[in-house]
C-alpha cells in the first residue's frame, strides 16, 4: 500500500455515504484498517478489522490481518482464536498453523508450538516456519533438533541474521564454541548493529578462554543496547578474571 493516507480518506468518505452498499461495509473497514496499520496506528486498526469482520463474519482475509495485528500488539490469547479460526474455516490453514505456533510460543506451549510449526512446514516449509520451530525445540532443550531446524533455515535464506544468532545459542550449549563463533560471526556480517549477536559470541570466546575477546563483545553489544542485562553481568564476569 503505497498511500495509506488516500486510503483512509477515501474509505472514511465512503463509511459516511449513507448510500453505501452493506455488502461493501466489510471490505472498507478491512482496507481502512490496513491502512492504519500501515501507519502503526494500531488501535484504529484494531477497530476497523473488528467492524470489518463484524460485517462479514467468514472473511479469513480479514481474520488473517486481525490475528497478524493482535501478534504485534502482544495480545498473544486473542491472536491465537483467530489463527485457530482460520484452521476452522479451512482457507487459510497455513497462516493459521504458522500464527497459531508463534502464539503457543509466546505463550510458552513449546510442544503445542513444535506440533503446528509441523503442520505448517509440511504444508509450505519456509524458512521462517524452521527457524521458529528450532527455538521451540530449544526452549525444551532439545538442541540437536534445534541445530537441524536452524541449519534448514539457513540453507532455505542464508541472510537472515537471527537464525545464525539462534544457531550461535544452540551450538553454545552443546558446547560447540567454534561453531558458535563461526555462527555469530554471520550474524553480525549481516547486521552489524545485532547486540544479542556479539553478547553470544563474547560468551563462546570466554569458554574458550579468550577473556579479552569475550570482553571486548560483551562491551560493543552494550555499546548498541546500554540497557542489555545479561550483557552487563557477562562484563561483569569476566572483569574479575
Amino acid at each position: 500500500m503505497d498511500n495509506p493516507d488516500a486510503v483512509i480518506k477515501t474509505a472514511t468518505n465512503c463509511l459516511t455515504n449513507p448510500g453505501v452498499y452493506k455488502s461493501w461495509l466489510g471490505y472498507v473497514y478491512n482496507q481502512r484498517g490496513f491502512a492504519y496499520e500501515k501507519k502503526d496506528l494500531y488501535q484504529q486498526a484494531l477497530a476497523d478489522y473488528d467492524s470489518s469482520i463484524n460485517n462479514r463474519s467468514g472473511s479469513t482475509t480479514t481474520i488473517a490481518n486481525r490475528a497478524r495485528l493482535l501478534f504485534k500488539m502482544e495480545n498473544y490469547k486473542r491472536a491465537y482464536s483467530d489463527y485457530a479460526r482460520l484452521i476452522t474455516l479451512g482457507k487459510k490453514k497455513h497462516d493459521g498453523y504458522f500464527g497459531r505456533g508463534k502464539c503457543k510460543r509466546m505463550l510458552e506451549d513449546f510442544k503445542g508450538c513444535i506440533a503446528d510449526f509441523d503442520q505448517a512446514i509440511a504444508m509450505k516449509p519456509t524458512a521462517d516456519a524452521y527457524n521458529w520451530r528450532g527455538v521451540c525445540k530449544e526452549k525444551l532443550k532439545k538442541f540437536p533438533e534445534a541445530i537441524a531446524d536452524y541449519r534448514k533455515s539457513i540453507s532455505m535464506d542464508s541472510k537472515r541474521s537471527v537464525t545464525y544468532a539462534n544457531l550461535c545459542y544452540a551450538l553454545n550449549e552443546t558446547g560447540d564454541r567454534d561453531g558458535a563463533i563461526a555462527a555469530c560471526d554471520k550474524s553480525i556480517a549481516l547486521k552489524p548493529d545485532y547486540a544479542r549477536a556479539y553478547n553470544l559470541r563474547g560468551y563462546a570466546r570466554e569458554k574458550k578462554g579468550d577473556s579479552k575477546g569475550a570482553l571486548a563483545d560483551y562491551k560493543k553489544a552494550l555499546e548498541i543496547r546500554p540497557d542489555y542485562k545479561l550483557a552487563m553481568k557477562n562484563m561483569a564476569r569476566v572483569s574479575k578474571k
